[in-house]
């Protein structure tokens, strides 16, 4: 711990935890002062999707209390400091957050680290149960499997000891790019389709699982920033869209099951497992800042 504290604060002062260039620095300095073959990054802390993670209260952008990372930034950050790793990514990065298992997030997070853990709604702070966890960080687990685990183990730990439900994914993010593809040729088939069925394909979306209840998402006045369940609403298309073509909705679904390797929630979050999309419900919600973002712009 001594070590672990001293290679953050060397040279820092307070640091403002907010601050990209903090993230990087400390990354940098873990992986030249603990060599290892495989690394993972574990943030924790609030989250809200693309829109903002890591809050600093004290000392943030010097504004107490209004510091927060954007995803963009926290991107940069990780691939600064993934540097110093031997293949210049992590094998790992668990976002112990709420709000980060949506397709956008782990688009960007495809850039730098080959697997992923998130939830895609709210998720308590209780943590994981480290007293079990930390022994499967071992050269003899595969990471794919590491994952599995801790998915499994995190989620039958909340089950005993939080008090608010709970849902956790693994993902594989070698099947982002299949994913963004199957994504771009359904969008151009539901913008064909929009001129005679847009009641149909708005009916699925205000129908699908959504990762907070649908009536907060109609009263929220800017809509909510994850939207629903993205397996769910491929099923609701293909049983309520006249005219869009089945085969398109069965291969992004196949893509998606290469995605999510493992997934489990608390009984009342079932329905809350998998990965989550951005599909606002009115015009008038519709985000600028997603739109802009390059997993938008490719699929």
């Amino acid at each position: 711990p001594k070590a672990l504290a001293s290679a953050l604060l060397e040279d820092l002062g307070e640091p403002d935890l907010s601050d990209p260039q903090v993230l990087a620095r400390f990354i940098s300095r873990m992986a030249k002062r603990f060599p290892a073959r495989r690394y993972a990054l574990m943030p924790w802390d609030h989250g809200n999707g693309r829109k903002g993670l890591i809050q600093d209260h004290d000392a943030g952008h010097g504004r107490p209390g209004h510091g927060s990372m954007q995803l963009n930034e926290f991107i940069e950050a990780v691939r600064q400091g993934s540097r110093a790793l031997p293949r210049g990514r992590f094998d790992l990065l668990i976002y112990y957050m709420c709000l980060m298992g949506q397709l956008d997030v782990l688009a960007a997070t495809a850039e730098v680290a080959d697997f992923a853990i998130a939830s895609p709604p709210s998720l308590p702070m209780t943590g994981m149960d480290f007293t079990t966890t930390l022994a499967l960080f071992n050269p003899a687990l595969p990471t794919d499997q590491l994952c599995r685990e801790l998915v499994a183990k995190t989620i039958a730990h909340m089950d005993k000891t939080a008090f608010l439900n709970a849902a956790l994914s693994a993902y594989d993010l070698s099947a982002i790019p299949e994913v963004t593809t199957h994504l771009r040729a359904l969008t151009e088939q539901l913008t064909a389709l929009c001129p005679t069925q847009a009641a149909a394909i708005t009916h699925t979306i205000a129908f699908s699982s959504h990762l907070r209840d649908l009536q907060a998402d109609l009263q929220s006045p800017q809509g909510s920033p994850w939207s629903v369940r993205a397996d769910d609403w491929l099923h609701r298309l293909s049983r309520e869209v006249p005219g869009l073509d089945p085969a398109e909705v069965n291969t992004t679904r196949a893509a998606l099951q290469k995605l999510v390797i493992a997934s489990g929630g608390t009984d009342g979050a079932r329905d809350a497992q998998g990965v989550g999309i951005y599909l606002p419900l009115r015009a008038g919600f519709a985000d600028d800042g997603y739109y802009a973002s390059t997993f938008a712009r490719r699929s």
